[in-house]
């Protein structure tokens, strides 16, 4: 191990894993439609065409976003197969080709804003000019089921034509990645105040809609995000 540098050695480790890995998540992949193509008698042409699409697009992803950008392929590998698992379940459970449709679409679309999101990161280095034009922005998409709320479902659901979706559901990894960046900054209490008040304002909203289980989920994140940026064990408790 002599002349390895860790961050050489977590490089070489990676390697070793990820192709192994990326092969048996695209033999699942392939495997799994393939057969549901064949289950119901004739041969059915969207599980056909999903065998090919599902394992070529998780290797096309990878490659994509590692050519660009630097990124744990093993986590990718693994995403893309939880993704890949949802439409094989939807096909074989719900047996409704049109969910299944739906959810390889938005695989798409969250694919494409992952690149969106890696590249805005990777050009501002997620620095405080670009959060404080995030805060407001994530705060006024919380503020979407008072705008548009669903009918026909809890009050914390939006629907905009034929698409529903839970915007707490989308802010809980950016709350994540806010609290990172603002709590690894060692000014103190100055800079800190800006992020815990953003929490408490998706908190207030999240009280008010009323969504009282994101709310104790947003609230313990930031408990956390807090101590682990911190380590200030007396503040946390």
């Amino acid at each position: 191990m002599a002349g390895i540098t860790p961050e050489g050695y977590r490089k070489k480790m990676t390697r070793a894993y990820e192709l192994p890995l990326l092969f048996m998540v695209m033999l699942f992949q392939f495997a799994c439609m393939l057969l549901l193509s064949f289950r119901d008698g004739p041969v059915e042409m969207f599980s056909l065409t999903m065998s090919v699409c599902l394992p070529v697009g998780t290797y096309l992803g990878l490659k994509i976003l590692s050519r660009f950008f630097y990124a744990d392929r093993c986590i990718y590998i693994l995403v893309a197969f939880l993704c890949s698992l949802g439409v094989i379940l939807l096909r074989a459970v719900l047996k409704k080709e049109t969910d299944a449709s739906e959810q390889a679409f938005f695989i798409g679309v969250g694919f494409v804003f992952l690149l969106i999101g890696a590249f805005v990161g990777s050009r501002s280095g997620m620095n405080e000019k670009f959060l404080f034009f995030v805060m407001p922005v994530c705060l006024a998409i919380m503020l979407l089921p008072f705008v548009f709320r669903s009918s026909s479902a809890a009050n914390n659901w939006v629907r905009i034509g034929s698409i529903q979706f839970q915007p707490s559901e989308i802010m809980k990894p950016v709350l994540i990645v806010m609290l990172a960046r603002g709590f690894s900054d060692k000014s103190g209490w100055k800079k800190w105040m800006i992020y815990i008040a953003f929490s408490v304002l998706a908190c207030g909203i999240l009280f008010g809609q009323p969504d009282l289980g994101s709310l104790f989920i947003f609230f313990f994140i930031t408990v956390a995000m807090f101590f682990i940026g911190t380590g200030n064990w007396k503040v946390t408790l």
